[in-house]
């Protein structure tokens, strides 16, 4: 059986770009049948949609937090955190990179926004059930194994996917993410 895990970071970037495309805004129209295609469903209402909590943590906050964060020990110096995507007002999703070379990638969501309410299933991440904590704030696994490197950390109203990349997988495990996640500003993200 080939060896799956070096494609994570490959999926998880796939996953975010699905994410994004699908959060448009727009309408998706769907048929089942030609009788379907003849008579358009009605287009949801304004009180149909959740609506977006007045305090979503802003775009420019989480660039900040972002751009600050120290690089992950073991990873090599002089590497810098890069936009694997577009922020949006909620989101971030960063790699620690040297040249052309990713290391790790954190993903920050806002988990009450209206798109990952009703795309639950895209970000299941969001929701998983803590089994410990990192300076007090809840951590969860992605896997029951405990060198699987990924780690959700909530603090307040951000959520942080920290995965690791293929060839640095072998290195920084489990623990490794955790002390990565113990040397961040927990309680100043958990006040964004």
């Amino acid at each position: 059986m080939p060896n799956l895990q070096r494609y994570r970071p490959v999926a998880a970037a796939l996953i975010a770009l699905t994410v994004l495309a699908g959060c448009s805004g727009q309408d998706d129209p769907v048929t089942t049948s030609a009788a379907a295609s003849t008579s358009p469903s009605p287009s949801p209402t304004p009180a149909d949609l959740p609506s977006t909590p007045a305090d979503i943590i802003s775009m420019d906050s989480l660039v900040k937090f972002a751009a600050a964060m120290p690089a992950p020990k073991g990873a090599p110096a002089g590497g810098k955190w890069t936009e694997a995507l577009p922020p949006s007002e909620g989101r971030e999703f960063v790699n620690y990179m040297v040249g052309s070379q990713g290391y790790v990638s954190v993903q920050f969501a806002d988990c009450r926004l209206p798109a990952v309410q009703a795309k639950k299933s895209d970000y299941k991440w969001c929701f998983l059930t803590p089994k410990s904590k990192v300076k007090g704030f809840n951590v969860a696994t992605l896997d029951d194994d405990p060198d699987y490197p990924a780690r959700v950390v909530t603090a307040g109203h951000a959520t942080l996917l920290v995965n690791v990349w293929v060839g640095f997988d072998d290195k920084f495990k489990g623990a490794d993410v955790e002390a990565f996640i113990a040397a961040l500003d927990l309680a100043k993200l958990s006040k964004l």
